[in-house]
Parts: C-alpha cells; sequence; structure tokens
C-alpha cells in the first residue's frame, strides 16, 4: 500500500510515463518487419472462453446427441423432446400434423445435403428435410440404433443393437456373421474420407471389402468405444481411457476428413477439433483437454494423464457430460445433464504471470526475447510462446524498458542494469534527497537519444547527460507531466501536460498545443501522425491542431494507452473496449474527415480480452516483438496476438425468412405468406444461425414497395411495419457476421397482405354509390328548399298582385265607372249634336277605352302576361318604323300558361333583346323563336347586324348599356340562365332558358304554390 501511495503521488507530480513507450512506438514498424514464421504454439484451454446455457437460459436440460444441419442449425436431443439453437433462442420441434410423434432420441446425424436423421429408443429411424419427417424404419425395428453413417453411394449404415443394418433408400439389409459382418450388436459405424465402411463391436474392428461386399476384421476388440478421425486424416479408436490409432494400409495417401465430419453428429467418448485437439470424455467426471494430441501418441496410443480436466462443479454446466461436437465455426460444444456450454476459441491468447497485480512494464533484448516486470512480483519475466514464462530473481526487478540501441534495461537496487548482446552493465542510480542510495522504485525510463530520463517518488525527475544525473530543473521541464514519448529525434519529446496541453520539447524549447478535448491524458502517441489519447477519446494533430476522432459507440476510442502501426498501415489500438484495429484505408478516410464515425474492428471481452488497456501507471500498454507478435497490457493481465492470423470467423451466416406475426397470429414463412384481411401492421421474423457471436450479427432487410433502400436492422431479428396498404410485398434480408463476412445469398419472401372490408374495390364502389346517392338526396332536399323559397316568394308576389287587382277592380274602376255614368247622364241632358255633348261623348269614350285596359292590367296581375301576343305586338311595332328589317316569330310546341312572374320577366327581357336588335344591330333580319319544352322555356332572338366581341359584351354589361344589366337581373330573378353570344359581322344571340319547375305553373313550384 505503501509502494501504491508514493506511486500516485509521483504520477501527479513527475514524469511516471517516460518508459519505453517512445521506443515501441517508434521501433513497432521494424519489429514487424523483422518478423519471422514461427510454428503456432499449443492453445491452452485458458485461451477458449466458456459460455454456458442452463434451463435459466432457455435451454433444455438433460441432453444427449448434438448435430449441426448444413443451415448452421444445431439440433439438440433430450430425453423428453427434440430442440433446435440458432445461437439465440432454444425452440422446441414438434411434429407436423398427421406424423407419428417420435420416442426419445437417442442418435443424431446430419447428411451434407441438409438432412437430419434421427434414432429413438424403441428402434425407430427418421429422416428430416425440409421440416417434414419421414419415417425410414426397418422392418419391427425391435433394436435400438447406436450409430448412423452415409455411404458415398447414398446408402445409409444403422449400427443396432442387433446387428450392422444397411438401408439403400427403398429396402433394409442386415449384415450377420456369415457375411463376415458382427455377430452381436454393433457399436458404431463411419464411412471415412477414403469411401470405407468401418463397424466394430465386442469382437473387434471390422472394414467393408467393397468387391466381396463382406466386412473384414481388423482389430481384435479391446474395449467399447467410438470410431473418430483426427485432422491429419488417421482414424483412432476411442475407448474408454484411450485412444489407439487404426493401422492404414501404406499405399494409402492420407487426406483429411470431410469438413463435415465433425459437425455432423456429436461423441459420446472423444472428439478431435479441426486443430488436432483433443476433447475427452473418457477421464472420469467433467472433461478432459489435450493440445495436439496426436503429438502425444506413443506407439499409436494416446494416453489422457497429461491433458488438462475440467472436474469441479463451478467449471461445467454439469460434470455429467454426455457428447462433444465441434460446429463449422470451430466452437466446441458439450450436451450435459444441465444443458449446453460452448468453448469458443479466443482471438487473443494469454500469458499468465505468477502473481501479478495488473501494472507491468514490457521491453525486448537483443536476442528477440520479450520482457515484463510487475512491481509488485519484483521479478523480471521473459515470456515464451510455447510455455510459462522463465523468472529472473537475480536481484528485484520493477521495471524495464530498452535505450536506443535495443539494450534491455531493467530498474534493479539501486541500479539500472543495461543487457546488450550477451553483456551486462550497471548504472548507479542518483542518491534520495537524503543523499543515502535511493531504494524507492521508478516508474518511468525513457532514453531520448541524449537523455536518459528516469522518475520516482523519491527522487522526482532526472536526467542522465554527459555522465552526471541532473535534476529537472535543469532541463527547463514543463510542470506535472503526465504522459510522455519519444519526440523523433535525439533530444525531443512529446509531453502530456496536467492542464491539458500537449508541449513539444525541445533539448528546453517548449511548443504547447491544446490537446483538452481528450480529457485526462492517458497516452501520447507519436508516429507517422502525433496522436493524443484520453478518457474523453483520440486525437489525431493536423495543420498545428488536435481533431477528435469519432466512432459508433465512443467508449471504443476512450482511454487508449497504445497505439501500433502494422506494415501494411493498419493502425492497432488498446483502450477501455479492448484491442482496436482500423485498416490503413479506413484511418486515412478518417484522417481526411474526422467529423465521420471511424470504421474499425474491436476484439474485446467476448474474445478474451481481459478488461481494459492498462492505464494506471500511463505506460505505452503494446508491445511488438521483434517475431510480429503483438502484446497488450491489460487491467486483467497480458494477452498477445499474431497481427498476420488474428481468427476469423469465415463462415457466411446463412439468413432465412422464419415467420410473419400479426396481432397474436403467427404464420410460417414457407412460400407466399397471405395475411389477413386488415392485417396494415405485422412483424416479420427472421433467423441466421451463427453459434461463435450471435449478437455480433447485423441484419439488412427491405420491403420492396415500402422501403426504397436497405433498412439496417443491427442484431435484431425482426422487421415491423405499421400502416401497409394490401398488395402484394416481396420482404428480403441479408446478414452479416461478426468478422464483417456477408451472407452468400438473401432470403425473401412474398407477403400478401390482404384489403380489409373497407379497402375492397366493390366496397369502395358501393361507398362511392352510397355517397354518390346521399349528395343526390342532398341536392334534392336543397332543390327542394329552394325550389319552396322561391315559391313562397312567388305567392306573395302573386298574392300582392292579386290584391292589387282586387283594389283596383272593387275600388278605382268601379269609382271611374260611377264617374262615367254619371258625366254620361249629363251628356244626356245636354241637345243633341251641341258642341259640350260632343266633348263629353268624346271623353266617355276616352274613359271608356281606359276601363278596358284598366280591365286588362287587373286580368294581367291575376293571370300573368300573354308573352307570344306581347312580343307579336313589339315586334310587329318595331318592324313598321324600321321597314328595312324584318321581323319573325317562330313558337315551337303548344304554348303554355306560364307563372306570373316568370311570363313577366321572360317578356321584359325578349322584348328588350328584340328592341336592342332594331336600335343598335343595323341588321336586315330579326328572328325571334319561342320553344315550350317539356324541360324548359327557351326563347332566342337573334340579329344578322354588325355583332360584337366579346370584350365588348362584357364591357356593355358591366356599364349596363342596351339594358344588358337589366336583362341579366331579371333572368336570375327567376333562375333563368341567360346567354349572349356574338361575334363581329355576324350578328348577336340571346338566349334565354328558364327550367320547367320554374317556368310552368304545373312544374314543381307550381304544385308548391298549390
Amino acid at each position: 500500500m505503501k509502494g501504491m501511495k508514493a506511486y500516485s503521488l509521483a504520477r501527479q507530480f513527475l514524469l511516471p510515463a517516460m518508459v519505453y513507450s517512445a521506443i515501441f512506438a517508434a521501433t513497432s514498424a521494424a519489429m514487424f518487419a523483422a518478423a519471422s514464421a514461427h510454428a503456432a504454439a499449443p492453445i491452452a484451454l485458458r485461451d477458449y472462453t466458456r459460455t454456458t446455457w442452463t434451463a435459466r437460459d432457455g435451454a433444455p436440460t438433460e441432453v444427449q446427441q448434438m448435430a449441426q444441419t448444413s443451415d448452421g442449425m444445431l439440433w439438440l436431443s433430450t430425453s423428453t423432446a427434440l430442440y433446435r439453437f440458432d445461437g439465440v433462442v432454444f425452440h422446441a420441434f414438434t411434429m407436423p400434423p398427421g406424423a407419428e410423434e417420435m420416442k426419445a432420441i437417442v442418435e443424431l446425424r446430419a447428411r451434407p445435403n441438409g438432412e437430419l436423421w434421427m434414432a429413438d429408443e424403441v428402434g425407430g429411424l427418421y429422416m428430416m428435410r425440409a421440416g417434414r419427417v419421414y419415417d425410414r424404419s426397418p422392418p419391427g425395428h425391435a433394436a435400438t440404433v447406436q450409430a448412423i453413417a452415409f455411404d458415398p453411394d447414398g446408402s445409409v449404415w444403422a449400427a443396432m443393437t442387433s446387428s450392422l443394418h444397411r438401408f439403400d433408400g427403398r429396402t433394409w439389409r442386415r449384415y450377420d456373421a456369415f457375411e463376415g459382418g458382427p455377430k452381436d450388436q454393433a457399436w458404431s459405424v463411419l464411412a471415412d474420407q477414403y469411401g470405407q465402411i468401418w463397424t466394430n463391436n465386442s469382437k473387434g474392428l471390422f472394414l467393408l471389402d467393397r468387391a466381396s461386399g463382406t466386412f473384414r476384421h481388423i482389430l481384435a476388440a479391446t474395449t467399447e468405444g467410438s470410431l473418430i478421425t483426427s485432422p491429419d486424416g488417421k482414424l483412432w479408436l476411442a475407448g474408454k481411457n484411450d485412444l489407439v490409432a487404426v493401422p492404414m494400409p501404406p499405399q494409402q495417401v492420407p487426406l483429411p476428413p470431410p469438413e463435415y465430419a465433425n459437425r455432423a453428429s456429436s461423441r459420446s467418448q472423444a472428439q478431435f477439433d479441426r486443430d488436432g485437439n483433443l476433447w475427452s470424455l473418457q477421464c472420469g467426471p467433467g472433461l478432459c483437454y489435450l493440445p495436439r494430441a496426436a503429438e502425444h501418441a506413443v506407439r499409436g496410443k494416446i494416453d489422457l494423464k497429461g491433458a488438462e480436466h475440467l472436474s469441479q462443479p463451478w467449471q461445467l454446466s454439469s460434470l455429467a457430460v454426455n457428447s462433444v461436437l465441434e460446429d463449422r465455426e470451430g466452437n466446441v460444444w458439450l450436451a450435459t445433464q444441465n444443458g449446453l456450454d460452448r468453448f469458443r476459441g479466443n482471438k487473443v491468447l494469454a500469458m499468465p504471470i505468477p502473481g501479478e497485480r495488473g501494472v507491468f512494464s514490457m521491453a525486448s533484448d537483443t536476442e528477440g526475447n520479450v520482457w515484463v516486470a510487475e512491481p509488485a512480483a519484483s521479478v523480471a519475466w521473459r515470456l515464451r510462446l510455447d510455455g510459462p514464462a522463465v523468472a529472473d530473481r537475480s536481484e528485484p526487478f520493477q521495471l524495464v524498458a530498452n535505450d536506443r540501441d535495443g539494450a534491455l534495461l531493467l530498474a534493479g537496487r539501486g541500479a539500472l542494469v543495461r543487457r546488450y548482446r550477451g553483456k551486462e552493465t550497471r548504472l548507479p542510480l542518483p542518491p534520495g534527497r537524503d543523499g543515502k542510495p535511493s531504494r524507492a522504485p521508478l516508474y518511468g525510463i525513457l532514453d531520448d537519444g541524449k537523455v536518459l530520463w528516469i522518475a520516482s517518488a523519491d527522487i522526482g525527475l532526472m536526467g542522465y547527460v554527459d555522465g552526471k544525473w541532473k535534476t529537472r530543473d535543469a532541463f527547463h521541464f514543463p510542470p506535472k507531466v503526465f504522459v510522455s514519448a519519444y519526440g523523433g529525434r535525439p533530444g525531443t519529446l512529446w509531453l502530456g501536460c496536467g492542464d491539458g496541453s500537449v508541449v513539444y520539447y525541445d533539448e528546453g524549447k517548449l511548443t504547447t498545443y491544446d490537446g483538452t478535448a481528450v480529457g485526462m491524458f492517458t497516452a501520447v502517441l507519436p508516429g507517422p501522425e502525433m496522436v493524443v489519447a484520453g478518457i474523453k477519446g483520440l486525437a489525431v494533430m493536423r495543420d498545428g491542431r488536435f481533431h477528435l476522432l469519432h466512432a459508433d459507440v465512443p467508449e471504443v476510442l476512450r482511454g487508449v494507452s497504445g497505439l501500433a502501426v502494422a506494415p501494411n498501415g493498419d493502425r492497432w489500438l488498446n483502450g477501455s473496449r479492448g484491442i482496436v484495429q482500423v485498416r490503413a484505408a479506413d484511418w486515412r478516410a478518417a484522417l481526411t474527415h474526422p467529423e465521420r464515425p471511424l470504421r474499425y474492428r474491436l476484439i474485446g471481452a467476448q474474445d478474451g480480452y481481459p478488461g481494459n488497456a492498462m492505464v494506471t501507471n500511463r505506460l505505452h500498454s503494446i508491445f511488438t516483438s521483434p517475431d510480429g507478435q503483438m502484446w497488450f497490457m491489460a487491467s486483467g493481465g497480458i494477452v498477445r496476438l499474431d497481427p498476420a492470423a488474428v481468427p476469423r470467423n469465415a463462415v457466411p451466416p446463412e439468413v432465412r425468412v422464419a415467420t410473419v406475426t400479426v396481432g397474436n397470429s403467427t404464420y410460417p414463412a414457407e412460400g407466399a405468406v397471405r395475411l389477413p384481411p386488415g392485417s396494415p401492421n405485422f412483424q416479420v421474423s427472421f433467423v441466421a444461425p451463427s453459434l461463435v457471436r450471435a449478437d455480433g450479427v447485423r441484419f439488412q432487410y427491405r420491403l420492396a414497395g415500402v422501403d426504397a433502400d436497405w433498412q439496417d436492422g443491427g442484431s435484431r431479428r425482426t422487421a415491423r411495419y405499421t400502416n401497409v396498404p394490401p398488395g402484394s410485398y416481396r420482404f428480403a434480408v441479408r446478414a452479416i457476421n461478426e468478422d464483417a463476412v456477408a451472407g452468400a445469398a438473401q432470403a425473401d419472401t412474398l407477403i400478401d397482405v390482404a384489403p380489409a372490408l373497407a379497402q375492397t374495390w366493390w366496397f369502395r364502389a358501393a361507398i362511392a354509390l352510397l355517397l354518390a346517392g346521399a349528395l343526390y338526396a342532398l341536392y334534392r332536399y336543397r332543390l327542394h328548399r329552394a325550389l319552396a323559397r322561391t315559391a313562397e316568394k312567388l305567392h306573395v308576389r302573386m298574392a300582392e298582385r292579386e290584391r292589387i287587382a282586387r283594389t283596383l277592380h272593387d275600388t278605382f274602376l268601379q269609382s271611374v265607372q260611377a264617374v262615367m255614368l254619371r258625366v254620361q247622364a249629363m251628356a244626356m241632358e245636354l241637345p243633341a249634336g251641341s258642341a259640350a255633348r260632343r266633348k263629353l261623348e268624346t271623353i266617355l269614350d276616352q274613359v271608356d277605352r281606359t276601363l278596358d285596359e284598366g280591365r286588362d292590367q287587373v286580368h294581367e296581375l291575376r293571370s300573368g302576361p300573354d308573352i307570344v301576343q306581347a312580343v307579336r305586338m313589339a315586334g310587329e311595332a318595331l318592324q313598321a318604323a324600321h321597314a328595312t328589317t324584318r321581323f319573325t316569330l317562330v313558337v315551337a310546341n303548344e304554348q303554355r300558361k306560364l307563372q306570373a312572374q316568370t311570363g313577366e320577366e321572360a317578356t321584359e327581357i325578349c322584348l328588350e333583346a328584340i328592341r336592342n336588335a332594331y336600335h343598335h344591330a343595323g341588321g336586315t333580319q330579326v328572328q325571334v323563336r319561342i320553344a315550350f319544352g317539356e324541360t324548359s322555356l327557351c326563347i332566342y332572338v337573334a340579329d344578322n347586324g354588325r355583332g360584337m366581341t366579346e370584350p365588348g359584351i362584357r364591357e356593355r354589361v358591366e356599364e349596363g348599356h342596351w339594358g344588358m344589366l337589366g336583362m341579366r337581373e331579371r333572368a336570375a330573378r327567376i333562375g333563368a340562365s341567360l346567354a349572349i353570344s356574338s361575334k363581329p359581322g355576324a350578328g348577336t344571340t340571346v338566349e334565354l332558358t328558364v327550367p320547367r319547375r320554374l317556368a310552368y305553373p304545373d312544374s314543381e313550384v307550381g304544385n308548391l304554390l298549390s
């Protein structure tokens, strides 16, 4: 604790990060180039990530057998059911309707063509293809199937408790002892890569002789077991405790087993993975793991005594392991009584350091060895690829670094130990503040080519130059330096200070830049570009300023404490989420457009990275060794990877559309999916089995006709659509795995959205008709109301006319008649022939004519005018006055009585038109046609005069010339239409049209009046 407190103080006020970071940054590319090929080291079990699925995760229990079909789906058999697993969800398989239910499945085997063969506990054998199940059971099937093999000729072999059987697609054949086959039960059967059929039982191992059709005895029995193949093509008989190699003909050329061999069916004894590692269930409870097992064979036999053994309850979901399988992506699966265990190879390999506390420094020596020091242990470790690290305990070492010549520097007791090409020298450290030899540990060593810098809590920052140790005051150093790195030429440094400034130190000359955008510094990383890192992110210098880079997940670029540049230009970062690889092209794009998200590849916790980048001591946390290996110092330890051979999942995901869901109803996406009427909202589910990192699979989908382009769905396995109109749509989806490997093909399905009742054409047509009917009814209603109002107005007018007529008849005319009688009486008293009597008689004649006219007016008030008579009289009168203009009147159809106001207004309009024709047209003919039609009253007045232009007509109407405005007002009062047309030199036509209902008393208005 005291040491850690002292370290914290030094970190705040001294130069803690002056170790070897500058050397690493400057020489990493050279080390890459100098890398030599080396054989891959065996992978220890610690370099696998184990993931467990139990009932808590939805997994079935009592898992017995496993198989992976060609679509990537993992199938599991239990004592009660069959399940499939896509890496996300476990689905219980249900038999199609009408199919006979299977009993407990005891054997599974997948065929490369996509078929899955299943054997149940009562001897039934079934084949599943495209979701349909076919019964392939032998007649009677009293024996239980223990193993299944597929012959290259297309037939199927079944090892049963009764004997060995073969199915040619139509019939079953049994192989007994007289045919050279097993006399009793067959334990297993295998079709190898050479097309040979092997089987074994208690009598030994047998091989099919194709020529004779019989089996030949190869080996005597040792113990019950199964047949497995190793990646080098050898055949092994796995017994209870060991594996025995099966001798192969010497002339036979070794061939690797088929790539699907390991995933076709799980093994109950042992399984070789693709790298030759053996996963065995033969060593008692739990699991045994033996890397490169074939290298441990002695006289054709592999003993498991040297294997790693997982035998503790917390190491597996259950120590009762039933079978083991390797899938097509390289994962190893264990079927246990409590569920499933998956072992996935890490992309980074751990290098355990005994007693580690997580604060490391790393360097290399001139012989190419990598060294690491851990202050708490005070030991320097030489790392090895093929075994555990080797400790150097010659004295307590707390720190390692390299100088500018590549020599290894070790901070020992009171001195720096320098090892260079097999020679060792010592440089005494300066005394402490009390003048005595300092025992305080060093926290930083950096050689800038002119000055060798060191820092500790006791002596602070000091530099060794010209054979002397000098304090920081002699170098004009800025205060509160957090991180540092070599500046690129002797005597220069890059420094990150506590106030957020980045300082370029050139032998005492300081140039300052603003680095506050990244927050508290975690590293300064010079190289082809000057990069600075902090707790807020990563920034690159361009044009004298630092520009912050961006990522879709900001944490990826935070807390970076190491950067290495590979020979191909790729950048490797060590940060808070793990190792970040940025391709050279993507890095250049980010420098050009730093505001755009940086494209990268993350190797994080799920890939075996332990924690986050080491930032506690502010040392550069990436080291590239001379052999090309990259070493990363993390909070949970040291890991390494070969940047030229990072494990990559090259298996493209196979995506398929699974279901379409509407409300609570789900429809399988088999062929076209027709949704029920009224389903504008639906959800499409799709699957892409991926057993490495299902959460890393990304999907893009598109519904043609709805989506203009591909939609990025992320890792979601559903697509939701709302308010989709009726019609046929094609839904397509494609998948990309966690290592950006795209599926070879997209999956699609046709979705028919059936229209709801209200969306059908005939319903819309019916609604349109109903709406038209309603509008017509509304029109009739409004017309009726309008007619009623018009009728009321006409009724009022008629009543007023009748009142006036009565008044004239009963008062005025009677009075005039009385006066006339009195005058007549007076005239009779005068002498006949007298002048006075003649005058009175003349007056009486005038009065009598006046009474006749009054009586005619009263009659007209009561019944309305006679339009034909009025027009004829007016026309004849005007013709007499204009001898050169002929008048013609034509009456069409039988003349009908008109409504009073209609007749009056129509007459006045017609007379006004005739007067205009005679007074203004200057023509030779005026024609009038009055048509008493069934649907309307039509009046035409036409002349052959000089005519007018259309603008002239409008002008005269607006100015009120020739009575035209009055004509339009009269037409409007009776609901008639008035049209005036004319052309220069072609005369003028006036057309008045009065609808029947407004013209005749026997029409609708007339009925309303009655």
